[in-house]
């Protein structure tokens, strides 16, 4: 007789991939979205730096423009985590594809132009933005509908992204602010 069978059976050991359980999304969710907050808050502070010495954070290819920039990706990166941790399962999800998609693409190629030092065709970048406008709008509204994700007030703020960051001086402190909300309110879909 073996020690091991006298003892209580062994633990069972999953041998596939462990789903996220619902704390878990809502976790992963939340530290996604004050990554983001961090990116902005830092951004906003490149940009003050970059006022003060007279640069324009506008050519991402040296300097203050490239720390800009990435700092902008990354944000992006962690908005579309953040969101895919709250978007619903099953049939739904398919409306919150579009969002996710576009802001990791958007990230993604803000990294990319980090790196080889070249902005993408124009085209691309309106493909993105066009992308992530319409996913946001989409996302914002129906994480709103009988608060399945966030209050209102959120889904507005996270519809209006794309806006804000084209029309609002000073955009990164807006930005950092939505990602504040959505860090405190949001909790993963529930249904499918």
């Amino acid at each position: 007789m073996s020690i091991r069978s006298a003892a209580a059976p062994a633990p069972s050991v999953p041998t596939g991939p462990v789903p996220l359980a619902h704390g878990g999304r809502r976790t992963t969710a939340r530290v996604a979205s004050w990554a983001a907050v961090a990116a902005y808050l830092a951004q906003f502070g490149v940009g003050a730096a970059a006022f003060a010495a007279g640069v324009d954070t506008g050519d991402h290819s040296q300097g203050l423009g490239v720390a800009s920039e990435a700092l902008g990706g990354f944000a992006f990166l962690a908005a579309a985590v953040a969101l895919a941790a709250l978007a619903p399962r099953g049939v739904r999800l398919a409306a919150w594809i579009p969002a996710i998609v576009g802001l990791g693409a958007s990230g993604a190629t803000m990294i990319w132009v980090v790196w080889s030092r070249f902005e993408p065709p124009f085209e691309l970048f309106l493909a993105e933005v066009a992308l992530s406008a319409l996913g946001l709008i989409a996302v914002g509204v129906l994480g709103a509908i009988r608060r399945s994700v966030w209050p209102w007030w959120v889904g507005v703020a996270v519809a209006l992204i794309i806006p804000i960051m084209f029309l609002v001086p000073v955009n990164s402190l807006p930005l950092a602010a939505v990602w504040v909300a959505v860090a405190l309110t949001a909790r993963p879909a529930t249904r499918s």
